[in-house]
């Protein structure tokens, strides 16, 4: 009797699994274009992600070398907690805007000589929904 107990128990473990992959993180990539440097936006946009714990990783940077030549930089955020990532986002979007940098969600396509602001689009720009 206490064989088949602990037959049917392993059998309720294993059936209790979830099946598939579990999502553990929420990650997001938005990319950063105008005077990053100058304007201390990447700093303060790394500062945010730290104060609210996010893991980050800078996956394409392209460095203006002069003052007519904007840089440009995509970053993936990492939060398990999707409020923090949310309030980081919001954070962030105050940051470009303070710094009159453009925000966008992915990684900003590449353009030859990303002189400037002309001929982007409206709805590039990074749009956080409230939950």
């Amino acid at each position: 009797m206490r064989k088949i107990n602990e037959q049917h128990a392993a059998k309720k473990a294993l059936e209790a699994k979830p099946k598939g992959l579990t999502r553990n993180m929420s990650l997001l990539t938005v990319s950063l274009k105008g005077h990053l440097f100058d304007s201390q936006c990447f700093n303060m946009t790394i500062d945010a992600c730290e104060k609210n714990s996010l893991q980050f990783r800078v996956l394409k940077w392209d460095i203006g070398n002069s003052s007519t030549v904007y840089s440009k930089v995509a970053i993936q955020l990492m939060a398990k907690d999707k409020n923090a990532l949310n309030e980081t986002l919001d954070k962030i979007e105050e940051i470009a805007a303070e710094c009159n940098v453009d925000l966008y969600q992915g990684e900003e396509e590449d353009d030859e000589d990303h002189k400037g602001y002309e001929g982007m689009l409206d709805d590039d720009v990074l749009e956080i929904e409230k939950n």
